[in-house]
């Protein structure tokens, strides 16, 4: 078990370990994560000195991706925010710029955001980097200039691949590490913060560890570090490092007890509710593309906690950065980003779905897997059938649970509750954030079905993309 006992945390509302170390003990996986935190916890020490520069100045890593280029979006935005760098990998300064620009321009994050103004645009600075590398391969002069201006680091730049071992995550790690000690580093009273955009993944057994409300059935998984490593999945690496690098981040606290650090762990993000863009290759994307490869959608009991994705991003920025009426600083520790308002994915999506003008059948999870069996195993004309390893794994693990136990315990079941109270507390943007309603799927859906899946088959065959194209009067 991983030897954090002297980072902070709230004594009162750790999860009850039940037998977790003899558990622990017998699983390689967590000897590996328990090797890769005493690999990458070696953390420098904060001098504090006064600072000369006012204002926020934050770094943010992953901005080529989703979330993160929404984040340097909303960010720019923010009047107490005076400069947004961005790590890129790149070969150039220019090229950085570049990467950055056009991402920007993908998201259109102009039509999401009104204040999206080129005086925003030129706030955002972009920094050709190899993260790995203790001094971030930067110049001297670029890592002089951030350890003078730098007040938060926001690092979302991680590989998202969940076929992939822990071991090919040591780069992440090591990036890791180096923006820690570049916190450390900046010339001001107390580090600057350091938040880590981490996965409810991370912890995806944490319901295993926790008794059921006697009365509901609901598990309540609260906003707390885990008390084991045996708390992550132990056949996805992704989920692992997560969890490895939450664990850096106590012991990083734990040597620097006037550093800040928040593991803000991340739900399913969509697209949101202007443009509606949405990765294609995501899972739900891909399911309901399944309406129009086979006509049905699967009948699952699950919750669907659909995040938008601008409003994650003004989640995270709320998060990070000090209130703006200079009140109580939001306090370092674990943060649950999840849709505040979940909807059960047969009774509330699928009729949404149906309303929108998309027609299938609703059909045993079985039946929809049989449907998709049979057609041509052909993936570059049906993309979706990539993922039916992983639905059919699914239904297999549904079918050998004969006491449905394990799936009440599963992170989209409706039994499992994860808490999101300190979320809550502390961001104005998640506080606002309404439930899903037809206009956010709809943009969605419509997104998807006029670009996004397109893009997913171009000068693949026409089979879903004519089949697209005629639903899509009806939208």
């Amino acid at each position: 078990m991983p030897d954090n006992k002297n980072a902070p945390r709230d004594e009162n509302n750790l999860v009850p370990p039940m037998d977790v170390e003899n558990m622990a003990a017998n699983m390689p996986h967590v000897k590996q994560m328990q090797e890769l935190i005493d690999k990458y916890s070696s953390f420098g020490k904060h001098v504090p000195q006064p600072r000369t520069y006012t204002g926020e100045y934050v770094l943010v890593t992953g901005v080529t991706g989703g979330i993160g280029s929404h984040v340097a979006a909303q960010l720019a935005i923010r009047d107490n925010v005076k400069k947004v760098f961005c790590l890129v990998r790149a070969n150039s300064p220019k090229h950085a710029r570049q990467r950055v620009l056009d991402e920007l321009e993908a998201r259109r994050v102009g039509a999401v955001y009104d204040k999206f103004s080129p005086k925003a645009l030129d706030k955002i600075q972009a920094f050709a980097s190899d993260m790995a590398k203790p001094d971030l391969g930067l110049s001297p002069e670029v890592l002089e200039e951030l350890k003078s201006t730098v007040t938060c680091v926001i690092h979302g730049a991680w590989i998202i691949n969940f076929m992939l071992p822990l071991t090919a995550y040591a780069e992440n790690l090591a990036a890791t590490q180096n923006l820690i000690n570049l916190c450390l580093s900046t010339r001001s009273p107390t580090p600057a913060s350091f938040n880590f955009l981490s996965s409810y993944g991370s912890v995806a057994l944490m319901p295993m560890f926790i008794p059921p409300d006697p009365t509901t059935g609901i598990i309540s998984v609260p906003e707390v570090m885990p008390p084991t490593l045996a708390t992550t999945d132990p056949n996805q690496g992704y989920g692992q490092s997560k969890l490895v690098a939450e664990f850096m981040c106590e012991r990083a606290v734990a040597a620097n007890p006037s550093l800040t650090t928040r593991a803000i762990r991340i739900g399913q993000v969509v697209g949101d509710a202007v443009t509606g863009i949405w990765n294609p290759r995501e899972n739900i994307p891909r399911m309901w593309q399944t309406a129009l490869l086979v006509g049905a959608l699967p009948d699952q009991e699950i919750h669907t906690r659909m995040l938008p994705v601008d409003g994650c991003a003004g989640t995270i920025a709320d998060l990070s950065l000090p209130p703006p009426d200079n009140s109580k600083p939001v306090p370092g520790g674990v943060f649950h980003l999840l849709g505040p308002h979940p909807i059960l994915w047969t009774e509330d999506l699928l009729p949404m779905l149906h309303k929108l003008g998309l027609s299938f059948d609703i059909v045993p999870h079985q039946e929809w897997l049989a449907r998709l069996r049979a057609l041509p195993q052909d993936t570059k004309r049906f993309p979706p059938l990539k993922l039916l390893p992983v639905w059919g794994l699914w239904e297999q693990q549904r079918r050998g649970d004969k006491s449905d136990s394990l799936a009440k315990r599963n992170i989209v079941s409706p039994f499992v509750d994860w808490q999101i109270k300190r979320t809550q507390q502390h961001s104005p943007t998640f506080r606002a954030l309404g439930p899903p309603d037809l206009k956010l799927v709809g943009a969605q859906l419509r997104w998807l079905m006029s670009e996004g899946w397109e893009r997913d088959v171009r000068g693949q065959g026409r089979g879903g993309a004519a089949a697209g194209s005629k639903a899509m009067a009806k939208i």
